[in-house]
């Protein structure tokens, strides 16, 4: 057993290091642990040494490729796994690299030529052949981009290239290094090399075959940077992969199994480069729709019920939990991770799209609208089952209206009824309850739930003091304005959109999406607010505009009209806009929001009212 300080000069002692298929990629963000970093090797002076953690592995009891075979038999290196420090290792290599490359091969530094440094930390080339002193099993994905991008070597397996999460983080972290370092002289590039290698310092600990290397992997991971449960859960499966005794399927191939569904879910949550997705969500939000235990008053009960009940060694001795148990497991993460990347990215993929041509404008619109993360399982079940374009736009429009009625205009809380519909995807994903079922009942709670009543005391209750009215239901209120701005496209029969989302959403200071008509700065009298912050007098800008331009009079704003939003320009029609224009035009939005949701019995009176104007 190692237990020591070492240099890493001391530590890459005829020694070359893999990072196993257990491990999570390369996490660490340039805003974050590479800038801290960088921050530490800035302060260490060159008398001086830094302690920079431990490094714990385990020697490689098996050998997985000819190559590392070759580096143990023929160079008499000795080959180890990470268990942990794979970060803080990774980022000091890419960096190294970054340095090394300003330098020819035949270059002095530090005594030692650049092919010498490279040799001992990064690869060696052997008869015209690389051979990697640090990297990663071949089956991670990160594999191929760490050899092609990070250390610049030919490598021929194209097919292995995978973007994920990950990957993007090692290329993020060597453009932050080369930024860097540009502008420094050759003299400071070999002063860093010697922090690099010389300067800083690790506590190395080598596992016994005694200990348990999944379980010190996850002890040792839960500091710094935490895993998320995702991550853990791989190491887990693993780990009961190698202790099960059951025969009936292969562990060597129902590890590959395990190791090409986690390449395939990171692959997806970093697909949309604009879009990243939470790996823990995902897992979550499987876990509703694949077990039936959810309970919404046990926080983190997902990952208690996944790494603390169900998949652990007391299962797995106790013949509860069979290999097939965790192969059902990965295959339905694997087929679901499709689904849960096009319900947040509907657009992205075309061949989706054209399958799903009516339904992916609902997906738009609940991913515009927000709050539906109680009908989030419920969808991926529907994808999950390939059911019919017909049926999920259905599905999705009953679900929006649901969404708008009972969380935006009723003002239930978000957690309103979600194990009612969690239950239901669990069922419908076991095939005990019908679609057509459960379309039925979340029409039927949204109609129970849904009271215009409450809508207006709230409303009404914005317009008092200093309270700014309909402007004070913001976000539903874009929504609203953006869906109304849809009805007149397509009453109108155009194609071109005249109204972007990203516009409207996007917050610029000083900057509105969302006009008074009649200006802020013109209220004298309580009349004059009422009129100001009435639904009536708000429309949805094309481009957003700077707040100080919207004190121009109506005669003035139609001119900016004209070439604006379907809704701005349906403002060119009035010749003044007071009261009597205000009152008008909100009963008209009123109208269309009742018929849009399907909001039933509401008089004339509680539509001026929820207006607000009241007696």
């Amino acid at each position: 057993m190692e237990e020591d300080l070492k240099t890493l000069t001391e530590i890459f002692n005829e020694k070359f290091f893999r990072i196993p298929d257990y491990q999570r990629g390369y996490s660490w963000e340039t805003t974050t642990q590479i800038e801290d970093f960088w921050e530490d090797l800035q302060l260490l002076s060159p008398t001086e040494y830094h302690y920079t953690g431990l490094l714990t592995y385990e020697k490689m009891k098996k050998i997985k490729n000819k190559d590392d075979s070759k580096l143990v038999n023929e160079y008499s290196l000795k080959g180890y796994s990470l268990i942990d420090g794979q970060q803080r290792l990774t980022t000091i290599l890419i960096l190294l690299k970054c340095l090394l490359n300003d330098f020819k091969e035949d270059e002095l530094i530090m005594g030692k030529t650049k092919k010498e440094l490279e040799n001992k930390f990064l690869y060696k080339i052997l008869n015209g052949y690389d051979y990697f002193i640090f990297g990663y099993d071949t089956d991670n994905p990160s594999n191929y981009f760490f050899k092609k991008y990070i250390l610049e070597r030919e490598i021929s397996d194209e097919e292995k290239k995978q973007d994920t999460i990950y990957t993007r983080n090692l290329l993020s972290a060597k453009a932050y290094f080369d930024n860097k370092i540009k502008d420094l002289k050759k003299e400071e590039k070999i002063n860093l090399i010697n922090k690099l290698v010389n300067q800083l310092k690790f506590n190395t600990y080598q596992v016994g075959s005694d200990l348990e290397v999944y379980v010190t992997f996850e002890t040792m991971n839960n500091r710094g940077k935490s895993l998320s449960k995702l991550e853990l859960l791989k190491n887990r499966l693993i780990y009961l992969c190698e202790k099960s005794k059951d025969t009936d399927i292969d562990k060597e191939k129902l590890r590959e199994e395990i190791n090409d569904t986690w390449k395939k879910i990171y692959n997806y949550l970093g697909k949309n480069h604009e879009n990243i997705l939470d790996d823990d969500d995902f897992l979550k939000n499987h876990w509703i729709m694949y077990f039936p235990n959810y309970n919404r008053n046990e926080s983190n009960a997902f990952s208690n019920f996944l790494l603390k009940e169900h998949f652990s060694i007391k299962n797995l001795i106790g013949d509860k939990l069979k290999n097939k148990d965790i192969k059902n497991y990965i295959a339905s993460l694997k087929e679901s991770i499709e689904s849960y990347f096009f319900i947040l990215n509907p657009t992205f993929d075309q061949e989706m799209r054209n399958k799903y041509d009516l339904s992916v404008s609902y997906l738009e619109k609940l991913n515009r609208l927000g709050g539906y993360s109680l009908f989030f399982p419920l969808i991926m079940v529907m994808l999950n089952k390939r059911i019919s374009d017909e049926e999920l736009s259905e599905a999705l429009k009953a679900m929006e209206s649901f969404i708008f009625t009972v969380f935006k205009i009723t003002r239930y809380f978000s957690s309103f009824a979600n194990s009612v519909f969690f239950k239901c995807s669990h069922e419908y994903h076991k095939n005990t309850r019908s679609l057509i079922s459960i379309i039925t009942e979340i029409k039927k709670i949204k109609e129970d739930s849904t009271s215009i009543n409450s809508f207006k005391a709230w409303i009404l209750d914005r317009f008092k003091g200093k309270g700014e009215g309909y402007y004070s239901w913001y976000e539903p209120l874009k929504y609203f304005l953006f869906e109304y701005e849809l009805d007149l496209k397509n009453r109108k029969g155009i194609n071109e959109d005249k109204l972007s989302w990203k516009e409207m959403s996007n917050l610029k200071k000083d900057y509105v999406s969302i006009e008074h008509i009649f200006p802020q700065s013109k209220i004298k009298t309580e009349k004059d607010k009422t009129n100001c912050h009435s639904l009536g007098n708000l429309v949805p800008l094309s481009i957003q505009k700077n707040s100080k331009l919207q004190a121009k009079e109506f005669s003035e704003k139609k001119i900016d009209y004209k070439n604006g939003s379907l809704s701005e320009r349906e403002l060119c029609d009035y010749t003044k806009f007071s009261e009597e224009e205000i009152k008008e035009r909100g009963i008209k939005l009123i109208n269309f929001m009742l018929k849009r949701w399907d909001i039933k019995n509401v008089d004339e009176k509680t539509k001026l009212e929820l207006l607000g104007y009241y007696e």
